[in-house]
This record gives structure tokens, sequence and C-alpha cells, in this order.
């Protein structure tokens, strides 16, 4: 996965996690949305690493056997 998605996914999942930890003393609703949604962004992270890395081994795959060719 490229760095800039690395930290594309990151910096949402601190920034959820920030919104949650700050609406803690204002409403548990907001809790629980933000809660969710960064529970949320952190599992896309790992779904789009993982297609991203298959997808790039593939292609090496496909790189090495046209090389042998």
């Amino acid at each position: 996965m490229p760095k800039y998605l690395s930290l594309f996914f990151a910096t949402i999942g601190i920034f959820f996690l920030s919104a949650m930890a700050i609406s803690i003393s204002h409403s548990l609703t907001w809790v629980v949305i933000w809660g969710t949604l960064s529970l949320v962004s952190i599992g896309v992270g790992f779904i789009v690493r993982k297609r991203y890395n298959r997808g790039s081994n593939r292609e090496e795959t496909l790189e090495s056997k046209t090389q042998e060719e």
C-alpha cells in the first residue's frame, strides 16, 4: 500500500477517535456514532491494504511469467 493511502487512513482514524473522545462529555449517541465510524475506517484501511497487496502480487507474477517466456 502506498504511503499516502496509509497516511490517509491513519489520519481519518485518528480524527474519528478524537471526535469520539471529545463527544464523551456530550452524548452517548455521538460516542457510538464516532466509535462506529472509526472502526469502519480502520477496517476499510485493512481491506484496501489487502486488496492492494493482492493486486501487486498478481502483477508481479504476470511480469515474471512473461519474462520467462
